[in-house]
C-alpha cells in the first residue's frame, strides 16, 4: 500500500492513469515521449493531492473512534495507527479514481473497462473455485480464494487492524481457507492459533519479499 508520506505521488494513481490515458483516451503522438510522462505526472501528482485533502486527519478521526469503540481504554501503537492511516488512504484513493480519473473516459470506453473488469473478476473466481474443488492447500498464498463475511469476521475479531495491508489479505485468505477445508480457525487474539497462523502468514511475506529482489 502507498503511503503519502512515501511517495510525493502515489505509483498506484499514476499507473492508473498512465494505463487509462494511454489505452483508453489516447495521447498526442507528435509529443515526444518525456513531454506525454511529464502530462501523466503532473495528473497524478494532482490526484494525490486531493487524495492527501480527503485524508487529513481521519485516521485521527472517525477510524480512531471506531477502533477506540471496539477495543475500550485503550490507545492504538504505532503499527496500528500506521494500519488506519493506509485504510484512509486507500479509500480515499478509490473515490479519487471514480470522481476524477475514470468519468474522462468515454461512456463506450467506460462500459469496455466494466466488461474487461467483469471478465477478469469471473476467471479469478471460476480459478479459485478450481483450487477449491482439487483442495489445493497453497491457494491462499495467492488469495486464490472468495472470502465470505465470516473469514471477514474472525479476521477482525483475532488481529484487528494489526499488521500490513499485505499481512491482512494473506490472514484473510489462510482463514477462508481453513473455513473451505474445514481446518479450525482461531477464535480471540488469545488464542493459540493465532501465533501458529501469523508465522506462515510472516513466513510468505517473508518469501516474496525474497522474491524480488
Amino acid at each position: 500500500m502507498t503511503s503519502p508520506q512515501q511517495f510525493p505521488i502515489d505509483p498506484t494513481v499514476r499507473a492508473e492513469v498512465s494505463r487509462i490515458w494511454r489505452e483508453w483516451i489516447g495521447m498526442d503522438p507528435s509529443l515526444p515521449e518525456v513531454e506525454r510522462e511529464a502530462q501523466i505526472d503532473r495528473e497524478a501528482a494532482r490526484l494525490t493531492q486531493l487524495i492527501e485533502e480527503i485524508v487529513g486527519d481521519s485516521p485521527h478521526g472517525f477510524l480512531m473512534q471506531q477502533w477506540r469503540a471496539e477495543h475500550p481504554g485503550q490507545d492504538p501503537d504505532h503499527q496500528t495507527t500506521v494500519a488506519l492511516i493506509e485504510t484512509a488512504w486507500r479509500s480515499a484513493r478509490s473515490r479519487v479514481l471514480e470522481t476524477e480519473l475514470y468519468p474522462q473516459l468515454s461512456a463506450e470506453d467506460q462500459q469496455r473497462t466494466e466488461d474487461e473488469m467483469q471478465e477478469l473478476g469471473e476467471d479469478s473466481a471460476l480459478q479459485a473455485q478450481r483450487l477449491k474443488d482439487v483442495g489445493d492447500p497453497e491457494r491462499w498464498r495467492t488469495a486464490m480464494v472468495e472470502p465470505t463475511e465470516l473469514a471477514t469476521r474472525i479476521v477482525n475479531r483475532v488481529w484487528g487492524t494489526a499488521g500490513s495491508l499485505e499481512f491482512q489479505e494473506l490472514a484473510l485468505a489462510l482463514v477462508q481457507q481453513r473455513l473451505e477445508d474445514d481446518l479450525p480457525t482461531p477464535t480471540t487474539g488469545a488464542d493459540p492459533l493465532r501465533e501458529e497462523l501469523e508465522s506462515m502468514i510472516d513466513a510468505e511475506l517473508n518469501r516474496q519479499r525474497n522474491k524480488m529482489f
